[in-house]
């Protein structure tokens, strides 16, 4: 055997550090992969709750009652310069401001031809229609007063084209103050 040279020696050395550095490259590529991969996998099970969510949600507005899927909205818009008179609590008669108060039902649209009339019952305030009663679907079913006051409590009552009825409640007082 004859000693090796220096040429063959460096060329060896050279050799195994190549192999070496492209396992060890190869390695980091793999890692750096599977970390992709697993950073993926965790993004595409947050997306498939997401789509589960939003597939419960579609199935409710579709399917779901509609005390589920409906929302009570009502307003009071102030009538500058209109003022009416009332008692107050103890008897004496006062000037009051007048406002137009309208409820109506947010609803999604695709669920506002099940509906035949929304009636809106207003405990108290003899002096104001009893039951109001809304027929059209494209204004939610709204229904309008002009008055002073609000009322702590207002029954209302949907009436479904297929006869079924849902009956809810909601105090209109607590909705106003937000909003004057």
């Amino acid at each position: 055997m004859r000693p090796r040279s220096v040429l063959a020696i460096l060329l060896t050395l050279f050799g195994a550090t190549l192999i070496i550095l492209t396992i060890y490259l190869g390695v980091k590529f793999n890692n750096d992969l599977l970390a992709i991969v697993k950073a993926r996998e965790i993004k595409q099970a947050a997306l498939d709750m997401k789509i589960d969510k939003l597939n419960e949600e579609l199935t409710l507005l579709k399917y779901g009652s509609i005390s589920e899927i409906i929302k009570i909205e009502t307003i009071a818009i102030k009538l500058p310069g209109r003022k009416t008179q009332r008692r107050n609590t103890n008897g004496e008669m006062v000037d009051a401001q007048q406002y137009d108060f309208s409820y109506w039902i947010a609803i999604p649209n695709n669920r506002k031809n099940d509906i035949e009339k929304v009636e809106y019952r207003r405990r108290g305030g003899e002096l104001l229609q009893k039951v109001l009663t809304g027929t059209e679907p494209t204004n939610g079913f709204a229904a309008s007063y002009t008055g002073w006051g609000c009322f702590p409590e207002v029954e209302i009552t949907i009436t479904e084209k297929l006869g079924k009825v849902t009956e809810l409640t909601f105090n209109q007082c607590d909705y106003v103050r937000k909003l004057l």
